[in-house]
């Protein structure tokens, strides 16, 4: 129970933090990223958009699965 519970929390954070980063513009992304500007200098800001929305995907894709396996843990 108590598993499922810190599961839920951090499930939740996952989601939060990947639907935060959907929303948000490649200005305010690259403002606090530096891997990002360098990426951005390198490939363009087409592709570094692109692979932030990958990586909010994939936040939201495993918050989605901790949240299952949070919820059947409870």
């Amino acid at each position: 129970m108590v598993a499922g519970l810190i599961g839920l929390v951090f499930a939740l954070a996952l989601l939060i933090n990947g639907f935060n980063l959907v929303r948000k513009p490649l200005q305010q992304l690259l403002a606090t990223d530096a891997v990002g500007r360098k990426l951005a200098a390198q490939r363009g800001n087409v592709f570094a958009l692109r692979m932030y929305r990958v990586m909010a995907l994939s936040l939201i894709g495993v918050g989605l699965v901790a949240l299952f396996f949070a919820v059947r843990l409870l």
